[in-house]
């Protein structure tokens, strides 16, 4: 039968979830359809696999929306409580939205308490926010090196054809017939000996081997000069140049890196 859409979820090395999705006219009898506030959708993903399910198209568009995809996969009693379906649906239903779950996060990223068990317990961690568009012809060269180099999980991998929008989005140029979104969302430990921003940089240099670009949202320390390898300056400043001739906002460049995502 037509497949309308695709994804899949990498939960290790040899542990991938293909995930196949259909518009259907109506809920068969006896279905309900699926409550991300019941589950996490990719915790469904994973414990349930060859199992049929239906979405409210709403509800499908923001599905990875109230967990930040597994930004609820919080150890202790916090998670414990973000992954409870009874506080889900109830006192916590308001905190499952992705800007608020991040906020918390680095709430309690900045907290003292926990700098301070950080630094008694000599553990640094590097949070990795990453999303890549990444030739679909590049994408077994890049997983080989985010094994050997990364390798932190779930990923989260969907697969997109290019069309017309290139001619409306003009600052890059896909190569390929499919550009495939590869997101992974969550920290890695850092060595003593590691500088900060270790592994996003590290992310970064690959990326820019592939010729690949980020979802701007992503946590960027690009150079000036790395930055715009990637995107058409000169196209950008034509066009800001026209419209904001007395540099009233700031460049793309000023807005992405360096800034946390909201």
């Amino acid at each position: 039968s037509e497949v309308d859409f695709v994804e899949g979820i990498i939960f290790g090395s040899d542990h991938f979830v293909l995930i196949l999705g259909q518009f259907v006219a109506y809920l068969p009898e006896k279905e309900k359809p699926f409550n991300v506030y019941d589950q996490a959708w990719y915790r469904f993903v994973q414990d349930r696999q060859n199992k049929r399910v239906y979405f409210k198209i709403k509800d499908f568009l923001w599905r990875w929306d109230p967990d930040v995809f597994w930004g609820t996969a919080i150890p202790g009693i916090l998670g414990w409580a973000l992954n409870s379906s009874f506080l889900r649906k109830t006192v916590l239903k308001e905190l499952l939205r992705s800007d608020r779950l991040l906020r918390l996060n680095r709430f309690l990223d900045n907290h003292p308490v926990m700098k301070l068990l950080a630094v008694l317990q000599k553990k640094r961690r590097e949070p990795l926010v990453q999303d890549a568009g990444i030739d679909i012809d590049q994408c077994a060269q890049f997983f080989e090196w985010y094994q050997n180099q990364i390798s932190i999980y779930p990923i989260w991998v969907c697969p997109v054809k290019i069309s017309a929008r290139k001619k409306y989005y003009p600052l890059y140029e896909e190569q390929g017939e499919f550009v495939v979104d590869i997101g992974f969302y969550s920290s890695k430990e850092l060595k003593p000996d590691m500088p900060s921003n270790y592994y996003n940089k590290l992310v970064e240099k690959e990326l820019l081997k592939l010729g690949a670009v980020k979802g701007l949202y992503s946590t960027s320390f690009y150079s000036w000069k790395d930055f715009w390898l990637a995107y058409d300056e000169q196209r950008y400043f034509d066009v800001k140049n026209k419209y904001d001739p007395e540099k009233v906002f700031p460049n793309l460049y000023e807005k992405v890196v360096g800034k946390q995502t909201k």
